[in-house]
């Protein structure tokens, strides 16, 4: 399959020229916000789309207010729990570029990733 693309049993997803496709992304939870987005496999925890949306907003705002803007780069270290989606969405909704790493990588793992980006803020 080398050189092959993988293509999706699904149809292809329409973006429309005139909105972003972070904008679409929280259209489209909106018009799910009583669903179920994810549910944290070891608390059992659940985030539907509308809590997810609002999330993503405060925390793009948040990004906003500390300076971040397009073509930044943010460093996310989070474990994979409901949280890591909104703030990977938020970053991405400000037009930041993301760098993430897991909080069990070791300090000299970790380095190396924070050395190899530039990032702009903390």
């Amino acid at each position: 399959m080398s050189g092959s693309i993988l293509k999706s049993r699904f149809p292809d997803v329409s973006i429309p020229d005139d909105i972003s496709v972070s904008q679409l992304i929280l259209q489209k939870m909106q018009e799910h916000g009583t669903r179920v987005a994810f549910i944290d496999d070891e608390t059992g925890q659940k985030i539907y789309y509308a809590e997810l949306r609002q999330t993503i907003c405060l925390v793009a705002g948040k990004l906003l207010e500390r300076g971040i803007r397009k073509g930044d780069v943010i460093f996310v270290c989070l474990p994979n729990h409901v949280e890591f989606p909104a703030v990977l969405l938020a970053g991405l909704h400000v037009g930041a570029l993301i760098t993430t790493c897991h909080p069990s990588y070791t300090e000299g793992k970790t380095i190396h990733i924070i050395t190899g980006i530039n990032v702009e803020k903390c």
